[in-house]
């Protein structure tokens, strides 16, 4: 599966913005996460990265996300053991699967963790 490396870090502007920055991720010398597309760059908080998977709607899903899989069914996405996850809820709380096996033609993004 080929996919293009991004992340999303969630940036507190100095005027009291907050908002979604997405773009590439690197290290700042002081430790803290830098996110850049090239023109901009943020220091960051929460960084997530992208799967490589769309929801029902064509919204990129990240690490962090939290999704409606179909009635009743609700996760978290995750990245553990070398791959993305899914992290159920419900029914049975704690159930983890490869995210590629939830996603279904339902699957839509409702929100973060964050």
């Amino acid at each position: 599966m080929n996919r293009e490396i991004k992340f999303r870090g969630w940036f507190q502007g100095i005027n009291g913005t907050e908002m979604w920055v997405y773009g590439y991720l690197v290290k700042q010398t002081n430790g803290n996460w830098e996110i850049t597309n090239g023109e901009t760059s943020w220091t960051v908080d929460n960084v997530g990265q992208f799967t490589g998977c769309f929801d029902k709607n064509g919204k990129e899903i990240y690490e962090g996300d939290q999704l409606h899989i179909c009635a009743g069914y609700s996760s978290v996405v995750e990245f553990q053991d070398a791959m993305f996850v899914s992290v159920y809820s419900h029914p049975e709380d704690g159930e983890i699967i490869p995210l590629l096996d939830a996603i279904g033609k339902d699957t839509i993004v409702v929100g973060d963790v964050f």
